[in-house]
């Protein structure tokens, strides 16, 4: 099975104006799906196609050279954010929690991306102008911890450690620094909901990452090479145009009745009713945001472009992009859990937006062992619960996640991605 490296799928999403497509934009666009919006033709008819069209869409994979240089510059960008404690240590080898969300970027050109700046094979199609980043999780494969598939020790693995642990080892022996890496992506559902008119499209997509056994990098990546390190859904939602519209018309209303609101057309969100163990407070800068969509390689003019947000939107200023939420809430778990812990799991929704120049706080909550999400018949005993929450200034939760941890894994582990096999308590790649 060949890769497939880098497919892009071109549309054309109207946001004031419509943007017109060149030729060949035009051609590959009506490959995958209508140019028209789709036909009154009922809700479940068009779920149906729609679902269809977009599930049939093939994977991208996606290579990387995990330098870390990009993890230092994340630092960087992070450093006058964060509390001592929240900081990665001077010297590591295991790259930080979260910091892979700064690799494999969206491989396009600018003429390949939709007039918003975001990646068209995410899309719904035209009739769907706002992208909204709803929420997702990360899981760290349980065939890659060694104390979950344990065997028993032998002349070959006098560690006694399970044979996928193994065989990353040999697979990773030539990995480190500044080596090659995949992540293959796919869309993995789609649902519609709304009624006709005013759906809301929900796409899943699915990021696997990890590392290949091939030398050569002129030959083909497929499912036989590809070892997988860390799994990753994302849930994106798209929005009718009409619904846009309307989000603007109120902000502009709002602005009018109250330019000092502190509040957008959204809904208020209920504060968490649980005080933090630990928490840190930080107001995210315009520096900060255009840092992150460097690092990330996100053109999205909802980060970049103040005017865009007003007029196109209806939001007020720059919003704080999801996935930079989520490494600060791994941050803040990392904080908080013990030194030795590993982030097995983090599951996460993003309620309501975060913008520039807001202070926002970051909050992590140890669950009592009787309250965990996850039945102690279910987990090992020796997982810990978490829930984390960012607040807005208002009091209001924005995004809300849950997490599990385990501070008794194995010290001595690989670096899912880097490939290294040093102990670096408290650094190792999420999930």
């Amino acid at each position: 099975m060949k890769a497939i490296r880098s497919i892009a799928w071109r549309t054309s999403r109207p946001l004031q104006q419509q943007h017109p497509l060149a030729g060949p934009q035009r051609a590959l666009l009506s490959r995958y799906f209508s140019t028209n919006p789709p036909s009154p033709e009922g809700n479940e008819g068009f779920a149906a196609r729609l679902r269809g069209e977009m599930l049939a869409r093939p994977p991208t994979w996606i290579e990387d050279i995990l330098s870390p240089t990009r993890s230092k510059l994340l630092d960087l960008a992070l450093a006058d954010h964060l509390p001592a404690e929240a900081k990665p240590e001077a010297k590591r080898s295991l790259m930080p929690a979260g910091h892979h969300l700064v690799y494999f970027p969206p491989l396009l050109t600018e003429s390949e991306l939709l007039p918003d700046g975001t990646d068209p094979k995410h899309s719904p199609g035209p009739g769907f102008s706002r992208r909204l980043w709803a929420g997702g999780n990360l899981v760290f494969p349980p065939g890659l911890r060694p104390e979950d598939h344990a065997s028993p020790p032998s002349s070959s693995n006098p560690a006694g450690q399970s044979k996928s642990v193994v065989l990353v080892k040999k697979t990773l022996a030539m990995l480190g620094k500044n080596k090659f890496c995949a992540c293959r992506e796919s869309i993995a559902d789609v649902t519609v909901r709304g009624q006709p008119g005013r759906e809301k499209v929900y796409v899943e997509l699915l990021r696997e990452y990890g590392n290949f056994s091939l030398e050569e990098m002129n030959l083909p990546i497929d499912e036989r090479t590809f070892y997988l390190s860390i799994s990753e859904h994302r849930t994106l939602v798209f929005l009718r145009d009409e619904e846009v519209e309307v989000d603007v018309a109120k902000a502009r209303d709002q602005t009018t009745a109250s330019s000092s609101s502190s509040s957008s057309s959204r809904t208020v969100r209920a504060p968490s009713p649980h005080k933090p163990d630990y928490s840190f407070e930080l107001t995210p800068s315009r520096r900060l945001l255009f840092h992150f969509s460097a690092l990330t390689h996100n053109a999205h003019l909802i980060h970049l472009d103040r005017e865009y947000c007003r007029a196109s939107e209806g939001h007020r200023d720059l919003l704080v992009h999801g996935p930079l939420s989520l490494v600060l809430m791994l941050k803040a778990l990392q904080a908080a859990a013990s030194p030795l812990s590993n982030i097995v799991s983090i599951r996460y929704r993003n309620l309501a937006p975060l913008y520039v120049g807001e202070t926002m706080r970051v909050c992590v909550r140890r669950v009592p062992s009787a309250d965990a999400a996850i039945p102690s018949t279910e987990a090992p005993p020796s997982n810990e619960s978490w829930d984390i929450w960012i607040e807005r200034p208002d009091g209001g939760m924005a995004v809300k996640a849950s997490a599990v941890s385990n501070p008794k894994q194995l010290e001595r582990k690989i670096d899912p991605l880097v490939g290294h096999d040093n102990v670096s308590p408290g650094h190792q790649e999420p999930v």
